[in-house]
């Protein structure tokens, strides 16, 4: 969510790749940390993951998993090829996809017959249970946080008040709770396994956020802020990615009234980080990206110039 959210915020495209897909030195500790690229174009992404999908060591624990094989190998396959996109399967959970404000919901739904009219095909599907596995992510998350983080949290080390509040839950958080909210990522693994398989979906389609940006509290240039009912409510379409460790991508799409950005969220099975960036490609020109209001432009010769604002109304 560290990459889909701001990538949404921010009018680029996130890509969160398949979990252990680029290789970093703490997946047993943290089972939902991925690293991937923020990029301004789709091209940009896709450079920027092959470089950071480097082979793994034989010491990665995907490695281990995988054998003497290792991890299937990254792919930038078709990447470039959208002049048609006939036999993508969309598979779309409406009653999901639509739970947003309606500018969102308008902008990504265009997004979504954008790639209908390049030869895409919506498949109608549902995903059970999601308010609890919601809470399951919520749960199993706060709890490898506060692990990771416990030497500090107990040694009194000086933290923002909002990440004491938050390792503060995570401590509070029960061994039986947390082997609750595994077993309930166990299902989802096997669910969507199983739902992409079975309807033969390339990937699956809701917003980014359900909402643009929220304006931030003053008080929280201060003291930070803590917030937690509304951090679940941004992850509302995309945790799921997270929890299971599946691949998922973040399109800019659209602004609101107020010239804030709305992003659309395309999550494919396990490995295929190339189906998605084909569909960020075809995507991509469908938008005319504005300037921010407060632009820096960092080819100037001069670093020391002032911000630009000569356009734009667009997003910060």
């Amino acid at each position: 969510w560290s990459i889909s959210l701001p990538a949404a915020c921010q009018v680029v495209f996130g890509l969160a790749p398949t979990f252990g897909r680029v290789p970093i030195s703490n997946h047993t500790q943290f089972t939902m940390l991925k690293v991937g690229p923020l990029a301004a174009t789709a091209r940009d992404a896709a450079y920027a993951f092959a470089a950071l999908a480097a082979a793994a060591g034989p010491d990665h624990p995907y490695s281990q998993m995988y054998g003497p094989q290792g991890l299937p190998p990254a792919s930038l396959y078709r990447v470039m090829e959208t002049q048609t996109l006939e036999g993508v399967r969309l598979g779309v959970f409406w009653d999901h996809f639509l739970d947003a404000d309606p500018e969102v919901a308008q902008h990504s739904r265009q997004a979504l017959q954008d790639l209908v009219a390049l030869g895409a095909e919506v498949v109608n599907i549902s995903i059970p249970n999601l308010a609890a596995l919601s809470m399951a992510h919520g749960i199993a998350i706060s709890c490898e946080f506060s692990f990771g983080q416990d030497h500090l949290f107990h040694s009194k080390h000086p933290l923002e008040p909002n990440t004491v509040i938050q390792l503060g839950i995570g401590n509070s958080i029960t061994a039986k709770e947390f082997l609750a909210s595994n077993w309930l990522r166990g299902w989802a693994f096997e669910r969507l396994r199983t739902l992409f398989a079975a309807h033969r979906l390339t990937a699956i389609v809701t917003p980014t956020m359900g909402s643009v940006a929220p304006v931030l509290d003053p008080g929280a240039s201060v003291c930070g802020e803590s917030n937690t009912a509304l951090i679940m409510q941004m992850m509302k379409h995309i945790f799921i990615a997270n929890l299971v460790g599946f691949p998922a991508v973040s399109v800019p799409v659209g602004y609101s009234t107020e010239g804030l950005p709305v992003g659309l969220h395309l999550m494919a099975d396990h490995w295929e980080e190339a189906t998605l960036l084909r569909l960020s490609v075809a995507l991509e020109g469908r938008l005319q990206r504005r300037r921010p209001t407060v632009f820096y432009d960092v080819q100037l010769s001069d670093r020391s110039s002032a911000p630009s604002s000569r356009s734009g109304d667009g997003s910060a």
